[in-house]
């Protein structure tokens, strides 16, 4: 599939004005760059720049007979139908649902000769549609129509927000106290706050949090919280009781965030000032933990169509991956399609409603119909699930999936048994990325023993012995000789061994490189590489 951006391929309208000689090829060319810096459809675009009319755009489609035009009308349409399509597509696609015939859903659109456009309501719909011209404007007072403006929402009570109320409880007062600094964590991050404030004052434990600039306050509590809060943001960014200031990652409800606090003084007590990132929103390929030639590696794999496996179980490392190599297909101008909700999703990828009880298999062949671009295929965890994503990909579409194996050897190998065939695994396999996560040793208290690094335990790791994380990662390319065990169906063994002698370096060799830095321990990687 041609990695042409979207905005300069999809130009059919405009090719048909221009044969009519309506346009000329240097206004189309215009009209395309006005298009893409505005985020406009192309009729709006050469409308706004008073190139041709709306008469001129309807009377180009009929003359061709390519589209049926409709002159759409409130009694043509069925609201039940109409309101399948979410609101917020409706209105970025300029496009209403009239009525379901003989099995399609008619579909009323600015220009039914843009195909991702089409493909993209197609999924949302779930079903096929028979896409039609209509003029915008007419178009826009329909979805007036099919959705009603709500009245605007009451005025919030201050404080804005209100996580926890009442005295800080007698009994377990430090679960009480982490609970509420993780959910007031969770709650900054999904209103987009830069920073968390916990400030004792006259009126009690104040929480604030700083949204684009300006401190929003969130709610007011019992002065015995203060300390609590403020003790656990420090142990939450690894820093112990007597720390002024702490840096590091806490995972919470399946994200990871990189926290910064610093303790301040302030009139009626200690106050903290945690400043928050999303650690998935700070890395992407570019800024990775990947050598320079496997970045090269993957960029090439996303550049073309076929097949990556990310191997692994649900870890927060895979899910960064994942986003990032779907951030990098979409910044190259290619529609992203998703059946796995990644934190910090690309803009404009379509997130695909799963059909309600039918396996992964049968909604991956329903959106191949679509000649989809990129796939998030999530994880493929049957067999049929495999030779689902194998199909998929041995089109024009790179696929994106995971699989829960011990390494690349024994994700390929099952490819190759479950997939359809060894020689049919081999011609879609692009390569594998495996990533575990392990533990490091606090340096401030661990010791050295001819054994190697042992735990220690310090107020600085709270007494654990651990101080933050690092990945171990493996990646595998299976367009090169790599590709001749997969091809001969040989088993994952004969594939890990083909792999060391190309040079590829393995999980547990990674993490014997860390051991010797003496910055984590042999059992801490037995543990990691053993899930």
């Amino acid at each position: 599939m041609s990695n042409t951006p979207v905005s300069l391929r999809r130009s059919q309208l405009g090719e048909l004005l221009v044969g009519e000689g309506k346009l000329s090829r240097e206004e189309l060319e215009a009209a395309l760059a006005y298009r893409q810096e505005r985020g406009l459809k192309l009729g709006q675009a050469l409308v706004a720049l008073h190139l041709v009319t709306q008469q001129d755009l309807a009377n180009a489609l009929r003359s061709q007979g390519r589209v049926h035009c409709l002159n759409l009308t409130p009694g043509l349409v069925e609201l039940e139908v109409a309101r399948l399509l979410p609101e917020a597509m409706a209105r970025q696609y300029v496009a209403v649902a009239v009525h379901r015939v003989a099995g399609r859903i008619t579909v009323a659109m600015e220009d039914p000769a843009e195909e991702y456009d089409v493909d993209a309501i197609s999924v949302a719909l779930g079903e096929p549609i028979f896409p039609v011209h209509a003029e915008p404007e007419r178009i826009l007072e329909m979805l007036d129509r099919v959705y009603p403006a709500a009245p605007p929402p009451a005025e919030p009570e201050q404080p804005r927000f209100s996580l926890v109320r009442g005295p800080l409880p007698d009994t377990d007062p430090e679960e009480a106290a982490d609970a509420l600094a993780r959910g007031a964590l969770r709650e900054a991050c999904a209103v987009g706050a830069a920073s968390l404030h916990v400030e004792a004052t006259a009126r009690g434990t104040e929480i604030s949090f700083r949204v684009e600039g300006a401190r929003t306050p969130v709610t007011i509590l019992p002065p015995e919280w203060t300390e609590p809060l403020v003790q656990r943001l420090l142990a939450l960014a690894g820093g112990g009781a007597e720390a002024d200031s702490a840096r590091g990652s806490c995972e919470i409800g399946g994200a990871r965030f990189a926290l910064d606090v610093a303790l301040l003084v302030g009139l009626e007590g200690r106050c903290a000032r945690a400043a928050i990132d999303s650690i998935e929103e700070l890395r992407g390929l570019a800024d990775s933990d990947f050598e320079p030639e496997e970045l090269s590696l993957i960029r090439r794999w996303a550049a073309g169509s076929g097949l990556v496996l990310l191997v692994g179980r649900e870890d927060c490392a895979l899910t960064a991956t994942a986003a990032s190599i779907l951030q990098h297909c979409a910044s190259e101008g290619r529609r992203v399609y998703m059946f796995s909700d990644v934190p910090r999703s690309p803009a404009g990828a379509v997130l695909i409603a799963r059909t309600a009880g039918a396996e992964l298999a049968h909604d991956l062949e329903r959106l191949a119909r679509q000649t989809p671009d990129v796939v998030d295929a999530g994880d493929l965890a049957s067999g049929d699930d495999l030779r689902a994503a194998t199909r998929l990909a041995g089109g024009d579409t790179f696929v994106v999936a995971r699989r829960c194996a011990r390494d690349g050897a024994a994700a390929a190998q099952a490819l190759a048994v479950h997939g359809g065939d060894p020689l049919t695994a081999a011609d879609v396999l692009r390569g594998t990325i495996a990533q575990r996560t392990v533990r490091l040793l606090c340096q401030a208290c661990c010791t050295t023993s001819p054994e190697g690094s042992e735990l220690g335990g310090c107020e600085s790791c709270q007494g654990t012995g651990w101080s933050g994380r690092a990945v171990l990662h493996e990646v595998l390319d299976f367009e090169g000789p790599l590709r001749a065990p997969l091809e001969r169906g040989s088993n994952a063994a004969s594939i890990r061994e083909a792999a060391s002698s190309l040079g590829f370096p393995s999980l547990s060799e990674r993490g014997a490189s860390l051991v010797r830095q003496g910055l984590t321990t042999r059992r801490e990687v037995e543990r990691a590489l053993a899930r």
